[in-house]
């Protein structure tokens, strides 16, 4: 929280957007089933469609109906056993990588943070603080990945007389550089 100065009023304060880390940590598991998906599901769409591939299916496993389950269980048995055991010895590393990797990326993206005052800008970026007059901003950027845009988050770029800041995966990222840049024009004049 920022300590305001007297006479000045705080315009916003900018929070880290959920959406942000959530697509972070899904982005892989999201891949991994779709992977999975196109893996099996030519098999899955042969079986379903060809009744007499059905009833030879049926016949070997010994039950009177498919179901889905038991269609993905036939197609995986198929599947050698050193074909598993590979895939397996392969997919474990990156999954336990995959986990590492979110934790790091969660906890550095949570290491923002942006407020803004009718005089100045005061910004935290991966445990540095960077304050300027609102006088002293030059230009304000805004970055934003197809899912920042979907779910309204995005980085901030804030470049002043003394320096730049980035402030990643902040809430409303376009509002923000909307205010700024208005902020900066009534300074102007």
């Amino acid at each position: 929280m920022i300590q305001l100065k007297e006479g000045e009023t705080l315009i916003r304060e900018v929070h880290i957007s959920k959406a942000g880390i959530i697509v972070l940590w899904l982005a892989v598991p999201v891949f991994l089933l779709i992977t999975l998906g196109a893996t099996y599901l030519p098999g899955l769409l042969s079986y379903a469609a060809s009744s007499a591939m059905r009833n030879a299916l049926m016949d070997m496993l010994g039950v009177e109906h498919l179901s889905m389950g038991d269609i993905v269980g036939a197609v995986g048995a198929w599947i050698p056993s050193w074909l598993k055991i590979v895939f397996w010895i392969f997919m474990t590393p990156l999954i336990v990588l995959w986990f590492g990797w979110c934790l790091v990326a969660t906890y550095q993206n949570t290491r923002y943070s942006l407020c803004y005052t009718d005089q100045r800008v005061v910004a935290t970026a991966k445990g540095e603080e960077f304050t300027a007059p609102v006088s002293e901003l030059k230009q304000v950027f805004v970055g934003q990945s197809i899912f920042g845009k979907l779910f309204k988050y995005g980085e901030v770029t804030i470049e002043a007389k003394k320096g730049s800041v980035t402030v990643k995966n902040i809430t409303q990222a376009m509002d923000v550089k909307r205010d700024l840049l208005r902020m900066m024009e009534e300074q102007e004049d």
